[in-house]
């Protein structure tokens, strides 16, 4: 068993907590709501028992609520200081510590439909496990900053794996490349020595951002001709293919034999979190957690496909997304953020409402921003309100549009948006 670890703050000397205020188990971070922490799961893999703990403690310390992170994380809100301790004993005697000066840095995205999808050329879930045990064993790396990210793609279906500091992308069986902030290097490897690859190029990050003296990421790095020379070349990599380009997965519905449930706004609360343990022990599914704020349920039999389905809807999950909350995201607004101008999960609640019914279009994105900051965004959106001083600016394919809007008014653009891109959709 996992022995308890006691919740500590980021300390002065601290070099993580120098250059990132972002949350863990022991760096818990405070919102207008209470503390705030994140969960890594390295390759997004969530058993059963794993999600029933975690639900358990988000209820009995926590707001009883699970977010989902569009980096297959999750976040507990809303703790208070009397409960971090036990809190954080918990998620530890779950066995969501296992390091407590790496636990930052275990952000490892896998795709949701490893080992599933027929066209993929590599099963990467073994590989994830192998990369968090390997950066636990490094010392060294426990500099990496905490927002640094690994992603782990086996080529098949595309996942939108974003801005991830380094990514492993398959192209044939015996091959992956290796990107930089999505910037291609020229650089491969095998299987059995990507490990090694990922970790010599995660100390390239640290010696090569020390010596031009830039944040040790990749985007970072990539911007500065003479870096990312320096990091190429010092990582010793035979030359790769570059992957070709690939259209994302659809984030919802049923994909590879994938149940791709919407959870609305990314938000479980325990108890759909508990019954979601429960049916997966029922009908013998796995699960993945994604980027798209969701989870997959993977390995589920054609004969409890509709008494799954059954289940998923009576829980307030979608797989259709007729709720009008697929591709619909939103920060924790004047709720739970000190920082929030708006209470933006209200309005983006009412927006999904006034589209309900109606079938979702393929490339629908919509982002509800509570500041400038727009903590809800993780790529391009169709729409995008972030709220201000004076109300709603609304973007349209990330252009500013209008300004100044009332919420009522704001919404009114969106759903006018909604239905023309519907119209565009063949």
């Amino acid at each position: 068993m996992t022995r308890p670890l006691p919740h500590r703050e980021p300390a002065a000397g601290d070099p993580q907590a120098l250059t990132d205020f972002c949350p863990g188990i022991l760096h818990a971070v405070p919102a207008k709501d209470g503390m705030l922490m994140r969960l890594r799961l390295p390759g997004g893999v969530l058993p059963p028992a794993t999600l029933a703990a975690i639900a358990e403690l988000a209820a009995r310390h926590g707001d009883g609520h699970l977010d989902l992170t569009a980096r297959a994380n999750i976040q507990l809100r809303g703790i208070g200081p009397a409960q971090l301790k036990p809190m954080t004993e918990g998620l530890a005697r779950a066995g969501l510590l296992p390091s407590a000066s790496h636990e930052r840095i275990r952000n490892i995205l896998v795709s949701p439909f490893a080992g599933v999808d027929p066209d993929e050329h590599i099963d990467l879930t073994g590989l994830a496990q192998a990369l968090d045990r390997a950066l636990i064993a490094d010392a060294a790396l426990a500099q990496l900053p905490a927002k640094f990210a690994f992603t782990l793609d086996g080529g098949g279906l595309g996942f939108d794996p974003g801005g991830a500091d380094l990514t492993l992308t398959a192209v044939a069986p015996d091959r992956l490349h290796l990107s930089l902030a999505g910037q291609p290097t020229g650089l491969g490897t095998a299987p059995d020595a990507a490990v090694a690859l990922l970790i010599r190029a995660a100390h390239a990050t640290l010696v090569v951002a020390q010596s031009h003296d830039l944040p040790a990421r990749g985007r970072s790095i990539g911007r500065v001709p003479a870096a990312y020379d320096e990091f190429r070349t010092g990582l010793a990599a035979k030359s790769c293919s570059v992957p070709a380009p690939r259209q994302s997965a659809p984030g919802f519905g049923i994909v590879a034999g994938t149940l791709l449930p919407v959870v609305p706004l990314g938000r479980l609360s325990s108890a759909q979190a508990l019954a979601l343990a429960d049916a997966a022990r029922q009908f013998g599914f796995d699960m993945r957690l994604t980027p798209w704020r969701n989870l997959a349920l993977r390995g589920v039999a054609a004969g409890d496909l509709p008494a799954l389905t059954a289940t998923l809807a009576s829980l307030g999950l979608s797989l259709d997304g007729r709720d009008g909350f697929a591709g619909l995201a939103a920060c924790a607004g004047s709720a739970g953020c000190a920082a929030a101008l708006g209470d933006v999960r209200h309005d983006a609640r009412r927006f999904a409402e006034s589209v309900a019914s109606t079938a979702p279009t393929a490339g629908w994105a919509m982002h509800v921003a509570g500041c400038a900051k727009r903590c809800a965004m993780r790529g391009p959106a169709v729409v995008d309100l972030i709220a201000t001083q004076n109300g709603y600016d609304v973007l349209f394919d990330g252009v500013v549009a209008l300004t100044g809007l009332a919420p009522d008014e704001a919404l009114a653009a969106a759903r006018t948006a909604y239905r023309t891109k519907a119209l565009q959709t063949p």
